[in-house]
C-alpha cells in the first residue's frame, strides 16, 4: 500500500499466453483510433507496442517522425509536447487516461514516442 496510489481494478484475462485483455477503445484527444481489440500487459517494458499498422498511425496523430536508419523508433520534437492530446484506453467499465509526458520518453534532448510496432501472432501462431 505505502507504493501505489489509488483504486486496483480487475480485468478478465482472455488467453492464457499472455496477460491479455479486451481493449474496447484507443482514442487520441477527440479521435477514435482502435475499438474492439486485445491488449497484453507487461511491466517489463516502458513502451507501448501495438500493430504495426496502428503505430504509424497514433505516430503520425502527435506528429512524429522516423529515420531511416531507424524505422522503428519515433521521435518528436520536445517542445510540442505540452500541446500533445490526451490517450485514452478503454477496458469495459475503466478508462485509462495518459497525458503526452506519459506516452513521450524524454532521452536528455530527444523525445521519443512511445508507440511502437509489434505484430504478434494470435493464438492459432498466425
Amino acid at each position: 500500500k505505502t507504493q501505489f496510489m489509488g483504486k486496483l481494478v480487475w480485468l478478465p484475462v482472455i488467453s492464457d499466453r499472455y496477460w491479455m485483455v479486451t481493449l474496447d477503445r484507443v482514442r487520441l484527444g477527440e479521435q477514435t483510433v482502435i475499438e474492439r481489440q486485445s491488449a497484453i500487459f507487461d511491466t517489463g517494458t516502458s513502451l507501448i507496442t501495438c500493430p504495426s499498422a496502428t503505430a504509424k498511425r497514433l505516430n503520425k496523430l502527435i506528429g512524429a517522425t522516423t529515420s531511416l536508419l531507424n524505422p522503428t523508433t519515433a521521435t518528436v520534437n520536445c517542445r510540442t509536447i505540452s500541446k500533445l492530446p490526451q490517450l485514452w484506453l478503454k477496458f469495459g467499465p475503466i478508462t485509462v487516461q495518459l497525458r503526452p509526458q506519459d506516452y513521450i520518453l524524454r532521452l536528455d534532448s530527444t523525445c521519443l514516442s512511445a508507440f511502437t510496432a509489434m505484430d504478434m501472432e494470435d493464438e492459432q501462431g498466425r
